[in-house]
């Protein structure tokens, strides 16, 4: 037993040293074809940017978008803003149910080339290097050439059920959303975040993630050296969040793998694990009763 903690030990510590140096990897990766922008006719604009462009990151789930296209529909009250869907599922089959979801939305379908899913998403090598490396891509294949003024980042299981505007919850402010602080570094959640555009675009932002000094900065991480490190984290107004547990999932212990919501600055919810990643049983059983009384959740106050 101990010989066995001992290697599993020092596999760990060797992923750890690696991690780094192969998300450099993955970067590289997630940045082929950056000189030759993605082009989308019916999203350009002559002479006039958007105020506010949503994008989504798809993820195996059409039901998520399905509702979540329903929903900022129904509560986003932007005066001028363009929600489109960027698709990171490694599922073909899935791919094909969320464009058409997307489709019948009347929403821009975009997927990510599948080299991101297959080259990047490994056993060894997980912790959000896809989601990361998607949102690389789509930043510089999609919005360099968009340009709006802001942009917002959704996760495909956070929904608006209330009534909200991202242009005026960012104001003036460089970036918002909801903070992730691991001691070492930080930065801002990827499923809910909103950015000057101007403002970013001159770092040449990675939103992968990061290893510094022993602590793992998921998603959007990679941007603390380069980026919010010049910030003082404690000027900074964030999103208020907080986690409530629905039922206890037997043998399920770690909050952000059970059944559990998070309610975002009142107007948004927060499916946690909403692709089920984490395999938890019962979990689509669960996601479908959210989905079809969301409503109810408009009550529960962060």
């Amino acid at each position: 037993m101990i010989i066995i903690k001992s290697i599993v030990s020092l596999l760990r510590h060797i992923q750890n040293r690696l991690f780094n140096p192969y998300a450099e990897y993955v970067r590289w990766l997630s940045l082929i074809g950056r000189n030759s922008k993605l082009t989308v006719p019916e999203l350009k604009r002559e002479g006039k940017r958007y105020e506010m462009f949503i994008v989504t990151i798809a993820y195996n789930e059409e039901n998520l978008i399905r509702k979540q296209i329903e929903l900022i529909k129904t509560h986003v009250k932007d005066n001028d803003y363009c929600h489109v869907v960027v698709d990171n599922s490694p599922n073909i089959k899935k791919r094909a149910l969320i464009k058409k979801v997307c489709q019948e939305g009347g929403i821009q379908y975009i997927p990510v080339p599948r080299y991101i899913d297959k080259l990047i998403s490994t056993h060894l090598f997980w912790y959000g290097l896809s989601h990361g490396a998607a949102l690389n891509w789509m930043f510089y294949n999609l919005l360099l050439d968009i340009r709006p003024v802001r942009f917002a980042l959704l996760d495909h299981d956070l929904f608006p059920i209330m009534d909200c505007n991202l242009t005026e919850t960012l104001g003036n402010k460089d970036f918002y959303g909801v903070k992730r602080d691991r001691g070492q570094g930080w930065y801002l959640w990827p499923g809910y975040s909103i950015f000057n555009f101007d403002v970013l675009s001159k770092i040449n932002p990675n939103f992968l993630p990061l290893r510094v000094n022993g602590a793992f900065l998921d998603a959007g991480g990679a941007n603390y050296p380069i980026y919010y490190k010049n910030y003082n984290i404690n000027e900074i107004e964030f999103a208020v969040d907080k986690t409530y547990r629905l039922t206890v999932t037997k043998g399920i212990l770690d909050v952000y793998h059970g059944d559990c919501i998070q309610k975002i600055d009142t107007a948004w919810l927060h499916i946690i694990n909403g692709s089920n990643y984490a395999h938890v049983k019962g979990k689509e059983e669960t996601i479908a009763s959210i989905i079809e009384d969301i409503d109810k959740f408009r009550h529960i106050n962060v």
